[in-house]
Order: structure tokens, then C-alpha cells, then sequence
């Protein structure tokens, strides 16, 4: 095989890899302020300190519609209210409904609700250019 097929076949398989495989994932943060109060609240986020809690999807579920980063309060069984950062089991609407907010680009719920609204145009505008060059 001459160098120049080898050349191509490189260069299909990059872009397999970098476009096709980046559009079948998500990574979100995972924590919450009752397990880390001072690193994972709505106002105190430490990216650095949680970037080994990031949960990963990677399934064709995913493009179909499958999950969103979320960020929010919820109350534990003994009604103490804490912040959490997730990932959900369905799509979730970019924006902050309630109490809640759902995003779907990697790690924007590191964010805080500040940034949320600043990123929702970005977050908009990337995700239908993703859609653009994943479909």
C-alpha cells in the first residue's frame, strides 16, 4: 500500500474518531454540597477538585435524544436542602426551570446559574452545529 493510501485512510479514521465518536458522548460533573459543602455548592464550584467526578455517556441513546447535564437544588429524606450536579436520565431542555437547570455540552454544569444564561446562546449555537455535523 503506497503512502498516500495510508495517508487517507489516517485521515478518515481521525475524522471518524474526532467527529463521530465526540458526537455520541456527554460529560457532566457529579457531586453535591452534602457530600462536598465546600466545593460543590451553587456559588463555591471547584472544577479543579471535581474533575475526577465526571460522569461520561457514550451510546447511540445519547444522539437519540438520551441525556442532559443537570444542576440544582433537591431535598434529602431528612428535608435538608442540598445543590447537586448530575446527569440526566432523558433530554432535558437547555435553561433553568424552577429550581433546576439542564444543559447539554460537556461539563456546563460546573457552571453557575450566572453563567447558565450567558452560555445558553453558546450552548444553543453549538448544539446545532453538532446536530448539523453529527446527522
Amino acid at each position: 500500500m503506497d503512502s498516500s493510501k495510508v495517508l487517507v485512510i489516517v485521515a478518515v479514521l481521525s475524522f471518524y474518531i474526532e467527529v463521530v465518536e465526540g458526537c455520541l458522548r456527554l460529560k457532566c460533573y457529579r457531586c453535591n454540597s452534602l457530600d462536598s459543602p465546600t466545593t460543590c455548592d451553587k456559588n463555591n464550584f471547584d472544577e479543579d477538585y471535581h474533575k475526577g467526578d465526571v460522569v461520561v455517556r457514550t451510546d447511540l441513546h445519547l444522539q437519540l435524544g438520551g441525556s442532559s447535564c443537570v444542576s440544582g437544588y433537591l431535598k434529602n429524606h431528612k428535608g435538608v436542602s442540598y445543590y447537586y450536579r448530575a446527569m440526566s436520565l432523558g433530554h432535558q431542555e437547555t435553561g433553568c426551570v424552577g429550581k433546576r437547570c439542564a444543559c447539554n455540552i460537556d461539563l456546563c454544569n460546573g457552571s453557575t446559574s450566572m453563567h447558565v444564561t450567558s452560555a445558553l446562546f453558546w450552548s444553543y449555537l453549538l448544539s446545532f452545529f453538532a446536530h448539523k455535523l453529527c446527522f
